[in-house]
Order: structure tokens, then sequence, then C-alpha cells
């Protein structure tokens, strides 16, 4: 792992699932001309003071052929069939001595776009022990910055769960962001169809 000297602070896109739901390999869909995961890896770049990875399990063979990483590093998770929090506690076990905050965001959140990232960073950046969420319609979501403090509870997550349930055990530190773009993810086929 080559860690940003000047970078506290991972990212790590999560697209390790074998979505069931879609039909095919969902992190190769194309929206507007790029794969759904290309959308996510072009936009962790755009943050290029921080190091970029991206948590990948089903498909890993067909989706390292087809794809650009960039300067963005692959981190294989080999037991993704046992749900998101696999890919979490891999992107813990693998970085997690190396940074002070890990952001995570899902392939499949096709609007978030850097500059709402980076409104999240620099949230963390000024309050840098809290956890810090995206929110939309009072629901809270991914894109979220775990501090170096919880990573712990990170990993003892289990099965499909994500770091929602952490989050919510530490309301009294959570720090949330509107981001109405967070509400979007995909699915089903259809669903690409919704926000073009």
């Amino acid at each position: 792992m080559n860690k940003n000297k000047n970078s506290s602070l991972a990212i790590v896109i999560l697209a390790a699932g074998a979505a069931s739901r879609f039909g095919s390999v969902k992190q190769l869909a194309v929206h507007q001309n790029k794969t759904l995961l290309q959308h996510k890896i072009d936009t962790c770049c755009q943050l290029n003071q921080y190091d970029s990875y991206v948590v990948l399990g089903a498909a890993y063979q067909q989706i390292i052929a087809a794809t650009d990483f960039g300067n963005c590093q692959v981190i294989h998770n080999i037991h993704w069939h046992s749900g998101m929090s696999s890919s979490i506690k891999a992107a813990i076990t693998e970085l997690g001595h190396l940074y002070d905050g890990i952001l995570f965001l899902a392939a499949d959140q096709v609007l978030v776009e850097y500059k709402k990232l980076a409104k999240l960073i620099q949230c963390w950046l000024k309050y840098p022990t809290k956890l810090i969420t995206a929110k939309f319609d009072n629901q809270i979501a991914i894109p979220s910055i775990f501090p170096k403090q919880y990573f712990h509870e990170l990993l003892a997550l289990s099965g499909d769960k994500g770091g929602k349930k952490v989050l919510m055990a530490h309301q009294e530190n959570l720090m949330c962001i509107d981001l109405p773009e967070a509400k979007y993810d995909i699915d089903r086929p259809e669903d690409l169809y919704k926000i073009t």
C-alpha cells in the first residue's frame, strides 16, 4: 500500500457484491458511456490528495479486465459471499493501521459526485473524531466517514449489514450532511433509466 503522506483518510469503494437482483455484473453496467464502477473510480481520482481503494469480490477477473483503476488500488475480498460486512472488514483489516479515517461509498451511487464527497471530507477534517454520514429523506446512508476509534466495531459486523449499525449506535457523535443524491442506487436494470 502506497499511503499518500498528505492523507490521513482513505476512500473505499464497495463493489464486491454479486448483485443478484440486477441479473448481471452490476459494476459493469453502463451509464452515460461508463460503467458504474468506472464512474466511482474516476470520481475518487478527482480527490487525488487522498488514497482510494476498491473492494472487489464477485466477478473479480471480469471486472479487473474491464476497468481502468488509475491510482485506485484493489482489495480482493475472497469472502464477498458473506455480505457487505465482509467487504468493510477486508478494508479495515488491510488499511486500518494506515489511516485515521475511512470514507466508504457504494459503487452504484452513480449520482454522488466528487464535490459532494469533498463536502463530507471537509466536515471530517474539521471534526476528525466525529462520524460523518450522508442523509436524505431523514435517513442516513453511505457515503460515510468512520474515524479510527470505530474500526473495531466495523470489524465486529456480520452478514449483509453495513456500517449503519455503528452510525446508529453513536448518534451522539454523528454529523449528517444533506446529500439527496445518495438516495439513488442501482438495484435493477430499470433503475438506470430513472437517473438518465
